[in-house]
């Protein structure tokens, strides 16, 4: 395991730092114990005090929740459990979770967690493996490569079967002669024949290799990380955009630097050998499949997937690839859960479809007609329908409908955008609050964005819409923004997503 020691650490000496080290080993893999009760007044002093904090600035509270958590050792994060299992654009910030569900605050230790924006499952991780209130968890999700990676990185399958497996799939790519490539018309322009050719076999070999659903489906995880390693899409910039050299213009020496980055890494992935690759990957990935198990040893925590849409919870089973069996789907029920905790869309500025197309297409997630849809059918898209792009429907909230008025000044199918966006979030909101009980809470993490060089406020729009359905703003927390994977910003108008806030919402009685 990759340990990254805070500064004051290291300063130590290389000793300490060995006991530091074994120590938040030990921890986090549950060998020591925990004494639950200070855990538990701990997280409600830091709560309490930025609850006082709020009441005295209502304009919200400024701090880190890396800093917050940073006195529990065993809450220390990097490449601990199954998190980087696979990579995701735009994941929540695991300590905010992991502040609000070590307590009882907001939800008993018997109660159950509900992400309606599940990504790849933060949230649902870090509530089954909380080492003092370990909560079972249910989220839904839209996207049906976060959803595999939710359920991989939640389900504690036998480690070494899985690294049986990889062998075995390894070996079967080698000899084969079969292969299984997407039906997508741009293959060349992001793989080198060599490269898509020995996909092709491992595609194959891993679909036809005899083993449990559960298990296939971690080794397509690890495939679908080999698929991205070795294509051509940079690999800074969620949304696929393929690694070229720039001209420079002016003698810039910054473009020659990254031009030569450039060209080794395209050298790198042309020699690259996908299968090595994959088994590489599978060996890491077996690796924190092993501290998941241990840290749900002797728990009975479960975390499930259980529908796709935020505005139409349903209750659904799901099988294999992140697929639902639509004809068992049942609604969720009334007053079922006493917290939510989720992430939505910051409106359009994320684009988790289009940057995760290539993994599912060659996943067979979704043809590329069914990714499109997928796109058109997201919180927060910007593929829609030409009819929907000629005028702005009103939102019903003045402050929202006067932004939206602003921005149809300069871009009139962006402000529809973002009208649909708003739309589709008070949807979401009323089925959260349906499903939340009387007194229940609503933790919501959100960034404020920028449309036509306009900040668009979402925490306090979706302030407003929340109020509108019967939640009180009791907590508004900014914590500033580090590399979580956003994008990048793409032009003058693109603006960057400065902060997250953080808001908690009580339902009324």
């Amino acid at each position: 395991m990759v340990v990254k020691l805070p500064q004051t650490t290291r300063l130590l000496g290389v000793d300490h730092e060995e006991v530091f080290i074994g120590l938040l080993q030990k921890t986090a893999l549950g060998e020591m114990p925990l004494d639950a009760d200070n855990v538990s007044k701990q997280a409600n002093r830091i709560l309490d005090s930025l609850y006082s904090q709020y009441r005295a600035n209502t304009a919200g509270v400024s701090v880190s929740f890396r800093e917050l958590c940073s006195g529990w050792t065993w809450a220390k994060r990097s490449d601990i459990y199954t998190h980087l299992i696979h990579s995701y654009p735009a994941k929540m910030l695991v300590y905010i979770p992991i502040l609000f569900l070590s307590t009882e605050k907001y939800a008993s230790r018997d109660d159950s967690i509900l992400d309606v924006f599940a990504g790849s499952a933060t949230v649902l991780l870090e509530s089954i493996i909380n080492p003092v209130f370990p909560r079972d968890a249910y989220g839904t999700e839209i996207n049906p490569l976060a959803r595999l990676i939710a359920k991989v990185k939640t389900t504690p399958i036998d480690p070494d079967n899985a690294e049986r497996l990889a062998i075995q799939v390894a070996q079967s790519a080698r000899s084969t002669s079969e292969e299984t490539l997407p039906a997508y018309s741009k293959l060349d322009y992001w793989y080198s024949e060599k490269i898509k050719q020995k996909l092709g076999k491992l595609a194959w070999a891993i679909n036809n290799a005899e083993t449990d659903v559960d298990t296939r489906d971690f080794l397509l995880v690890c495939f679908s990380v080999t698929t991205k390693k070795l294509s051509y899409a940079d690999p800074d910039i969620p949304v696929p955009v393929r690694l070229k050299c720039k001209t420079p213009t002016d003698g810039r020496p910054s473009v020659e630097r990254r031009n030569a980055l450039v060209k080794q890494l395209l050298a790198k992935i042309d020699s690259s050998d996908p299968i090595s690759v994959f088994f590489n990957v599978a060996n890491a990935n077996v690796h924190r499949l092993r501290m998941l198990c241990s840290a749900l040893k002797g728990k009975t925590t479960k975390a499930k997937i259980i529908g796709a849409d935020a505005r139409s919870l349903l209750d659904a089973p799901m099988g294999s690839k992140g697929h639902f069996d639509q004809t068992r789907a049942k609604p969720v029920q009334d007053k079922s859960f006493s917290l939510i905790v989720t992430s939505p869309p910051y409106g359009t500025a994320q684009k988790y479809i289009r940057s995760t197309r290539l993994e599912m297409l060659w996943l067979g997630l979704a043809t590329d007609t069914q990714v499109r849809a997928l796109e058109r059918q997201m919180v927060g898209t910007e593929v829609t329908a030409e009819s929907s792009l000629k005028a702005v429907v009103a939102t019903g909230f003045q402050p929202i409908d006067e932004k939206l008025e602003q921005i149809s000044m300069k871009n009139l199918s962006k402000a529809c955008l973002e009208s649909i966006y708003f739309r589709d979030m008070t949807t979401a909101i009323k089925e959260m609050h349906r499903v939340l009980r009387p007194n229940g809470t609503l933790v919501m993490v959100i960034g404020d964005n920028t449309a036509c060089g306009l900040t668009v406020p979402n925490h306090y729009y979706i302030r407003l819409i929340a109020e509108s359905v019967g939640f009180r703003e009791e907590l508004l927390i900014k914590d500033p923004v580090r590399s979580r994977g956003m994008m990048t910003k793409r032009h003058e108008t693109a603006g960057m997503v400065e902060d997250d806030w953080v808001t908690v919402l009580r339902k009324g009685n």
